[in-house]
């Protein structure tokens, strides 16, 4: 097994390594901040990597403070994928249980490109 094809097989374990769909390129990392509602906005930090069931246009303002974007919800034309591109920062969408199985502050690694969310701790 080459190199390439084993870190490939690290990357997917499914303890550590959520699996979705790439909506926009590009990696980051930070603390999760599961928003449930926007009721809650008042908890993003610059940075965060935000993490809910979908967005709406009212959360657009909340892309621009977060380092990366997870969602359960949404396709590469959704409203999640298309603001993640808009501001260029890296999306995961379809990721099934992400608001509960991501902790809330649980630092994390947002793989756009490969539409991977890595548990760091």
């Amino acid at each position: 097994m080459s190199a390439a094809a084993a870190a490939d097989t690290l990357d997917v374990d499914a303890a550590t390594v959520l699996k979705g769909n790439g909506g926009s390129a590009g990696v980051a990392r930070g603390p999760a901040r599961i928003l449930r509602h926007l009721g809650e906005v008042e908890r993003l930090r610059p940075g965060n990597v935000l993490v809910a069931r979908t967005t709406m246009p009212p959360w657009t303002p909340l892309v621009g403070v977060a380092s990366a974007l997870v969602v359960e919800v949404g396709g590469v034309l959704s409203h999640p994928a298309v603001t993640a591109r808009e501001y260029r920062l890296p999306a995961v969408l379809n990721v099934r249980e992400a608001t509960t199985r991501i902790r809330d502050g649980q630092m994390v690694e947002v793989d756009g490109t490969r539409g991977l969310v890595r548990l760091l701790t």
